[in-house]
């Protein structure tokens, strides 16, 4: 019991970080989302780059960046991830947290669809009944928005293939996506300083003020930390349990979107939100029943 104990509350932490950044991201005002994912980018790499360093294996970082088969690999990862964080931090900008929380509620059931296509993984009855459900509620939510849930389906397929991608990759977590911000780190800093260079050399703070500038450098932090945190768990977790915690994020998000933020939510959202749940409901049972058959085999 205690052995559990530390990595599940690792990643049940991590999970609420994830959460509640949504909170981070609005209080970050005057700046474009763009320009805020690429300082998440780099402080990110800087924060990553120290944990390495600690752990004395920046020379697997190295070996990524200079091995082409992985680096064709965590080139694509980079982009689909960098995607997927400009999505999530425009949605707070526009006050679409709805959509962002839908994403990720229905990124296990765009996970299971690209395991079939791509892995050749077969579906079980229930989760061709959850797919069904997130297929119809996508549909019902758009109608509920009055527009197509772009954001919604952008965040899922960019972390599911995302997802997808780092099954090939036979790194932990931490040196994982230390790789991928460290490629995305020089397109980072260009894109900062083409933005900034008239206050390049008479302003340190590059034209930010003091509190931009702090706020700035912390989402490197809490783009490291929950992370690292996370991985923790995943080693040390069951994966059904892994999955089983990850909902506790786009819960969190969706909270706050509909009684902090107050966003709409008629009665088709509500109908929506409650097929995602049915379909997740289904998903996690057959996750869980799935994972104890493969370790009652192994055993």
């Amino acid at each position: 019991m205690r052995s559990s104990l530390y990595p599940a509350s690792a990643g049940i932490v991590a999970c609420i970080i994830w959460g509640l950044s949504v909170f981070f991201s609005k209080s970050i005002k005057g700046i474009a989302p763009s320009e805020i994912l690429a300082h998440r980018a780099f402080w990110s790499m800087v924060f990553f780059l120290i944990i390495l360093s600690f752990q004395k294996k920046h020379k697997v970082l190295i070996s990524n960046i200079l091995n082409w088969q992985r680096l064709k690999f965590y080139c694509l990862a980079t982009i689909l991830i960098s995607v997927n964080w400009f999505g999530f931090i425009y949605s707070i900008k526009v006050d679409k947290v709805t959509q962002a929380s839908f994403g990720y509620f229905i990124f296990p059931i765009v996970a299971v669809c690209l395991g079939y296509l791509f892995n050749r993984e077969r579906f079980s009855t229930l989760q061709i009944i959850s797919i069904c459900l997130a297929s119809i509620s996508v549909l019902i939510l758009g109608a509920g928005l009055g527009e197509f849930p772009y954001l919604s389906l952008l965040l899922a397929t960019t972390f599911g293939f995302y997802g997808l991608l780092k099954g090939y990759v036979s790194d932990n977590p931490i040196i994982s996506v230390a790789t991928e911000t460290t490629l995305a780190a020089p397109f980072a800093i260009g894109y900062i300083l083409l933005l900034r260079l008239s206050n390049f050399s008479s302003d340190f703070l590059l034209g930010y003020n003091s509190s931009q500038f702090l706020l700035l450098i912390t989402s490197g932090f809490l783009t490291a930390l929950p992370l690292v945190l996370f991985a923790f768990a995943a080693q040390s977790l069951r994966y059904s349990t892994v999955g089983l915690i990850n909902y506790v994020n786009p819960t969190l998000q969706f909270f706050i979107a509909v009684f902090i933020l107050s966003e709409s939510f008629g009665y088709l959202n509500l109908i929506a939100f409650v097929l995602i749940w049915v379909g997740l409901a289904f998903y996690s049972y057959e996750t869980i029943r799935l994972d104890s058959f493969k370790n009652k085999r192994v055993s």
